[in-house]
């Protein structure tokens, strides 16, 4: 009877024991379900942020693609603007050049006005004498 107690009492002991361990189990399984839901959602936040971040990559792509256009109007618009800078050089020269013909067509027209009143002056004269 002794020996019936004792392994009674390890028996109370074993069962204590294998309810503790049942016990340490559920919630390690419960520990381990609530780290995968924790881990599924951070999964899904780096989806959802990945989708983001290859919008904001799509985006930006589009961006220099615009930029590069827009670089290529910039230059070219800058091409047609030294292009007409030495179209309007070329006017002021041609321009200081008619000018400077005028010049020296009003100045010949005076003197031939002046030729004109001598030479009427002396027809004048040569016709009193």
């Amino acid at each position: 009877t002794g020996q019936i107690k004792a392994m009674e009492s390890e028996l109370v002991t074993e069962k204590a024991m294998s309810a503790e361990l049942r016990q340490a189990v559920a919630s390690a399984e419960h520990e381990s379900e609530t780290l995968r839901a924790q881990l599924q959602s951070k999964d899904e936040e780096l989806e959802s942020a990945w989708g983001a971040l290859m919008s904001v990559n799509a985006n930006l792509k589009h961006a220099l693609h615009d930029a590069e256009g827009m670089r290529a109007l910039a230059l070219k618009r800058h091409e047609q603007l030294e292009e007409a800078n030495v179209n309007v050089g070329r006017l002021r020269e041609l321009n200081q050049m008619m000018i400077e013909r005028l010049h020296k067509a009003k100045k010949a027209a005076l003197e031939a006005d002046a030729l004109n009143a001598e030479f009427a002056a002396a027809r004048t004269q040569a016709e009193v004498t």
